[in-house]
């Protein structure tokens, strides 16, 4: 049933319509906002600091963005995906949620059957800056263009040609292999020889050690390339979707990891272990290999107290072979990025769209991405925002992505700009760190953006990943501890998982991926 009588959509246009200025150069700011202010729905990350403000709405670029645009907004912020879903169970609507897509039972078609995102593509005179935005890169469109030609969202895009979309990936000590006289490793071996090296001649008790072992020892395809495994995950080899866990090369893969554990050279403790630990563990000597991010790499030298602490970014590892390493994380258009739907129960639809279109505007884009202008940074000779002060080395100790997390829209609906990306990681090593995970096949691999477009399909998909999902998990863990040996249980998971509906989950998929590219 529909939440909005048609009488009701005409009247609240057709006064909005006087309200709010679109001529040929698209919308003119500030607009007149009225007086009753948008409710926006959002979660709030654990790790999110406040930076000595209550919540969001008090922040300046909150007030900055609200006195640019002339249109008032309050932002209601609960704890996690969860608790956005719990605010919803009553089917009374906010006028817009931020959210990730993949939070909402059956993803996005869900979300348009339940009218909780409704068609952005009828409003398209009051988001001309989104629309040429999406014009940027070819990849743009079809990621937030649904099957029926509607868009729906407000995305977070990543400006064409920015080094940070790989921001996350393995990390060695630089100076324990200076030290050994050791080249960085190219190979599964190589790999395995530097951290024997560096539990029998430096003693490191954990050679290899980091809670995001799963992401990059198993997503990122960091060591699976020779074992013909792209990734122990997603991906698509010329528009066949495959999941790397159901497939005979997820054998080797745990294979190796098996070896690094049985042999000490993997943190005994990996399953458990979480990130303040394993960085104490690099910071003191005990470990030399660890997965994190580029961020990270900053954050942990700086608390260095050894004098010849050094990173280095650690490629994906190539087949013995020669064969280039297939995969690497990838940030790029992905469903788990924060979108921002307008509901069909919100009052002011053509507000809701304009306030997030200026977030693409030239000036939009540099407010959102560095905060507001004097506070946040100011203009060198040439015009271009620099961090300030308050932001880089922040009297309360909050690290540059933690005041960016508060005084920017922080990755949510924007463009991303390169130019905030290489303040953000200014040192050399960061970047080094990006172009040397960069080196790999990835883009040959990747799968698009897409959503599953049928809802009971959807629902159908969920339903079976939720317990496929938690089955490969537990036995990935039990592989690399030997609880499951490979030899006589491997098959025996393969069995269960086709059992779970493995290959129905795969053919859901695939039709999905088939309908992004026409077929």
């Amino acid at each position: 049933m529909m939440k909005k009588m048609l009488s009701l959509c005409l009247a609240v246009c057709l006064l909005l319509g006087c309200a709010l200025s679109v001529g040929a150069e698209g919308v003119s700011y500030p607009l007149d906002g009225g007086n009753e202010p948008l409710t926006i729905l959002m979660g709030v990350e654990g790790n999110a600091p406040n930076a000595g403000y209550a919540n969001w709405n008090e922040t300046e670029w909150v007030k900055t963005w609200i006195e640019k645009t002339g249109i008032k907004a309050e932002f209601k912020e609960v704890a996690d995906n969860a608790a956005i879903v719990l605010n919803l169970a009553s089917g009374e609507y906010p006028d817009m949620v931020m959210a990730y897509e993949n939070y909402y039972n059956g993803g996005l078609t869900a979300m348009i059957n339940d009218e909780l995102a409704v068609s952005l593509t009828q409003y398209a005179d009051y988001m001309p800056d989104y629309l040429a935005a999406l014009d940027l890169d070819p990849s743009y469109r079809p990621y937030v263009t649904y099957t029926d030609g509607n868009i729906y969202f407000f995305a977070n895009l990543i400006e064409p040609g920015n080094i940070t979309t790989h921001w996350r990936g393995m990390v060695v000590r630089q100076d324990f292999l200076d030290k050994l006289n050791m080249k960085a490793p190219t190979t599964n071996q190589e790999f395995h020889d530097m951290l024997v090296a560096f539990k029998e001649q430096l003693g490191c008790e954990a050679p290899l050690c980091g809670n995001w072992w799963k992401s990059v020892l198993v997503t990122d395809d960091f060591c699976s390339t020779e074992y013909g495994l792209v990734s122990g995950e997603r991906y698509q080899v010329d528009g066949k979707y495959h999941y790397g866990a159901y497939e005979e090369g997820y054998r080797g893969l745990m294979g190796y990891l098996n070896q690094l554990y049985t042999e000490g050279l993997f943190d005994p403790n990996f399953q458990t272990t979480d990130e303040p630990t394993s960085q104490a563990s690099l910071l003191s000597g005990q470990t030399g290999a660890h997965p994190t991010s580029c961020a990270r790499i900053n954050t942990i030298w700086a608390r260095a107290e050894d004098p010849e602490f050094k990173l280095a970014g650690l490629g994906s590892l190539n087949g013995s072979d020669g064969t280039t390493a297939y995969f690497t994380q990838t940030d790029t258009l992905t469903p788990s990025r924060v979108n921002a739907y307008v509901t069909a129960d919100c009052k002011q639809p053509e507000l809701a769209v304009a306030l997030f279109n200026w977030l693409y505007t030239d000036e939009g884009k540099i407010i959102s991405n560095f905060g507001p202008e004097g506070l946040c940074w100011t203009p060198d000779e040439n015009g271009n925002p620099v961090l300030t002060e308050y932001m880089t080395k922040n009297e309360n100790g909050l690290s540059l992505d933690q005041m960016l997390y508060v005084h920017t829209m922080g990755n949510r609906p924007e463009l991303s700009l390169s130019a905030l990306s290489l303040q953000r990681f200014a040192m050399p090593e960061q970047l080094a760190a990006m172009q040397t995970w960069d080196k790999t096949q990835s883009r040959t691999y990747l799968l698009p953006s897409y959503s599953v477009l049928d809802a009971d399909a959807a629902t159908e998909a969920t339903a079976l990943w939720t317990d496929i999902s938690t089955y490969i998990s537990e036995s990935t863990a039990k592989f690399i501890t030997g609880e499951k040996n490979l030899e006589g249980d491997f098959d025996a998971y393969l069995a269960q998982l086709k059992s779970m509906g493995m290959d129905r989950y795969i053919e859901i998929q695939q039709n999905a991926l088939d309908a992004y590219y026409g077929k």
